[in-house]
């Protein structure tokens, strides 16, 4: 999400379904007292729940 992947293009990556992802972004924001998922991910960030590292050469996704 921090590299800017939509829910569709991480389900792919992880071999699960959007409908997956959207389910645990859902929990995390809600566990994290957050309005949204950019918001989540920020405050993640913040308290050394997961880190940000910049991406690696993008390579775009296809449907």
């Amino acid at each position: 999400m921090a590299e800017g992947k939509s829910s569709w293009e991480i389900g792919k990556i992880l071999n699960v379904s959007e409908n997956t992802i959207n389910f645990h972004m859902k929990n995390a924001v809600r566990k994290l007292g957050t309005a949204n998922r950019t918001h989540g991910l920020a405050k993640a960030i913040r308290l050394g729940l997961t880190e940000f590292a910049e991406p690696a050469l993008a390579t775009p996704m296809v449907a």
